[in-house]
C-alpha cells in the first residue's frame, strides 16, 4: 500500500511591517493594521494583484501587498452603495461589483468612477455575479433573483417577494454562461439568452438546498455547500458525490470536536498544490483538495470558537492563501509551511488509520529537525537522476529524501548500491534534505548524494540524526555558450 501525502507549501513576499504573525500566518486586525473592519466578507484580487476587501461596516478597502499600502472608500468620501458589503464581483473590465445589504449594489472602476443602484424598498441584496456581458444577477435575502441589464435596467427574474424561502446566498457560471444559483429549492441553472440575459426559465440540478458554489471551469465541475449538514458536494454532471469525510468528513478534527465542524466557505483556486480550499463555520480551519485527496490547514485561531467562521478565501498570483474571517480579521500564510494528513478516497477504516499514522509521524518527523545547509550544487538541466547510497559502513541506517518539500524517497534502508530517483528541479533553486529514522549502529546517519545531468555526477554525503538534517541546494544554472559575443555586445 502506497501512502499518498500532499505538502503544501505556500510563500508570500508581502510588505507588512508591524503586521502581527502568529503560527505563520500574517494577520491583519483594527488593532495592528489600517483595516477597517474585523468582519471580511469577502476578497478578491484584480489583474494588477491589488487587494479588494470587503467588509461588513467598514465598506470597501484595497491593498497593495507590494508596498502595504491601504486605500479606503466609505460612505463619507464615495458613492459607494452601503457599509455593509456582502460580496464584491470583479467582471472583465475591472470594475469592482459590490452588494451592500444596508444599501444596494453597484460598480467602481478604481479610481473615480462610481455606479450606485437602489433595490425596491424593502429588498436587501446579498450575493451578485457578473457575467462577460456585463449583465449582473443579484441574489437577495428573501426576495429572489433580480437582474441588472447592460441598458441599466433592473428587474426581477424568480422567486416570490418576502418569503425566506427565495433565499439566494451565492450565483456563478458555468463555461457557457448558464448562472448557477444558490437556493432553498436546490441549485437552480438558468440558461444565458440572447445578449447575455436570463429569463425565469430554470432547471434544479440538485434536490437538496445549497448554500455556496464554485465552478471549476477546467474540469468542468460543480463544487457546493449543501445547507443542511454543510458538507461539501461535487457535481461533474451526472450525479452529486457527497464528501462524507470532514466538516464534518473531510478529516478536519480541530478541538476533537469532529462532528462540530461545517463548510461555510468554498473557492476554486489557482495553485499548482491544489485546485479547491474550503473553509469551516465555527472555527478557523480550512480544508484543501488535491485532486484525490482533502487535507487540513490550520489558522492561528482554529482552536478557538469563531462565530461566523471563515468567510472568504483566495489566492494570489504567488499562490499565497488569504483568507477572510467573521471577526477576526484578515490573514495571509508567509513563510514556508508543510500541512499535511491527506487520505486516499477508496480505502478501508483500517487502511485510513495506517496511513493517518504514518501521516502524523511524517509530519513528525520534518517538524521536529533543524535543517542545516550543507552546500550548493549546480545542474545544467532540470531533468536529473538523484543517487542515494551508505558509502561507509553498512550499519542499518534508514533515511527519506525530500526535494522541495515532497518525499521523493521514504523509509529506505541504505546499501552499498545507489538508489536512482528521476525528478525534475524547479527553474532556479531546489532544497534536498535528507531525515534520518534511526541512527543505525553507527551514529550519526550519513548517505551520500549524487546528482546525475547531462552525464556528469556532482557527489555530495549528507548526515542526519533525530535533531538535525543536512541538506544541499541545486541550483538549476544554465550552461554558458561557447561562441563569441556579437559585435557591439561585449
Amino acid at each position: 500500500m502506497r501512502l499518498y501525502i500532499i505538502l503544501i507549501l505556500l510563500f508570500c513576499t508581502i510588505q507588512a511591517i508591524g503586521q502581527e504573525k502568529i503560527n505563520g500566518w500574517l494577520v491583519f486586525n483594527t488593532s495592528n493594521s489600517s483595516i477597517p473592519n474585523n468582519h471580511v466578507r469577502d476578497l478578491q484580487f484584480d489583474k494588477k494583484s491589488r487587494l479588494w476587501v470587503a467588509t461588513w461596516g467598514g465598506g470597501l478597502s484595497s491593498y497593495f501587498p507590494d508596498d502595504g499600502s491601504w486605500k479606503f472608500y466609505n460612505e463619507t468620501n464615495s458613492d459607494i452603495p452601503g457599509s455593509q458589503i456582502n460580496q464584491i464581483e470583479i467582471d472583465k473590465n475591472g470594475r469592482i461589483w459590490m452588494v451592500a445589504a444596508d444599501g444596494g449594489f453597484g460598480w467602481f472602476d478604481g479610481r473615480e468612477t462610481w455606479e450606485s443602484v437602489k433595490m425596491p424598498k424593502g429588498v436587501r441584496p446579498q450575493s451578485i455575479a457578473v457575467n462577460r456581458s456585463g449583465v449582473a444577477l443579484i441574489g437577495t435575502y428573501k426576495d429572489g433573483l433580480y437582474i441588472y441589464s447592460k441598458d441599466k435596467i433592473l428587474s426581477k427574474v424568480w422567486g416570490e417577494d418576502n418569503n425566506p424561502n427565495y433565499s439566494i446566498t451565492d450565483i456563478c457560471f458555468d463555461k457557457k454562461g448558464n448562472a448557477l444559483v444558490c437556493t432553498s429549492f436546490g441549485m437552480l441553472r438558468f440558461t444565458k439568452v440572447s445578449g447575455g440575459m436570463y429569463t425565469s426559465v430554470h432547471k434544479k440540478i440538485g434536490e437538496f438546498p445549497v448554500y455556496k458554489v464554485a465552478y471549476d471551469k477546467k474540469k468542468d465541475v460543480i463544487w457546493a455547500i449543501e445547507s443542511g449538514e454543510q458538507k461539501v458536494v461535487k457535481n461533474t454532471g451526472k450525479r452529486w458525490k457527497v464528501y462524507k469525510r470532514g466538516t464534518p468528513d473531510i478529516g478536519i478534527a480541530l478541538n476533537g470536536e469532529e462532528a462540530t465542524y461545517h463548510a461555510s466557505e468554498i473557492t476554486v483556486v489557482d495553485s499548482k498544490r491544489y485546485s479547491l480550499t474550503m473553509g469551516t463555520h465555527y472555527f478557523g480551519g480550512i480544508a484543501a483538495y488535491g485532486g484525490k485527496f482533502w487535507g487540513a490547514l490550520y489558522t492561528p485561531y482554529s482552536d478557538t470558537r469563531m462565530t461566523g467562521g471563515i468567510e472568504a478565501l483566495t489566492t494570489d498570483r504567488r499562490g499565497s492563501l488569504w483568507v477572510g474571517t467573521w471577526h477576526r480579521g484578515m490573514m495571509v500564510r508567509v513563510g514556508e509551511d508543510i500541512e499535511m494528513t491527506y487520505v486516499e478516497e477508496g480505502l478501508t477504516d483500517e487502511e485510513t488509520a495506517n496511513l493517518e499514522k504514518l501521516s502524523k509521524e511524517q509530519k513528525t518527523l520534518v517538524q521536529n529537525r533543524k535543517v542545516e545547509v550543507k552546500d550548493t550544487l549546480y545542474s545544467a538541466t532540470r531533468n536529473v537522476e538523484i543517487w542515494i547510497w551508505d558509502a561507509q559502513k553498512i550499519d542499518g541506517d534508514t533515511v527519506s529524501l525530500m526535494l522541495n518539500g515532497e518525499f521523493v524517497l521514504e523509509n529506505h534502508g541504505l546499501t552499498k548500491h545507489p538508489k536512482k530517483i528521476k525528478a525534475t528541479l524547479n527553474a532556479e533553486n531546489n532544497s534536498i534534505v535528507l531525515y534520518a529514522h534511526n541512527l543505525g549502529k553507527i551514529p550519526p546517519n550519513t548517505a551520500t548524494i549524487s546528482i546525475i545531468d547531462l552525464g556528469k555526477q556532482k557527489e555530495i554525503t549528507l548526515m542526519s540524526d533525530m535533531k538535525r538534517s543536512q541538506s544541499v541546494i541545486v541550483v538549476h544554472d544554465q550552461p554558458q555558450s561557447d561562441s563569441p559575443p556579437l559585435e557591439g555586445n561585449k
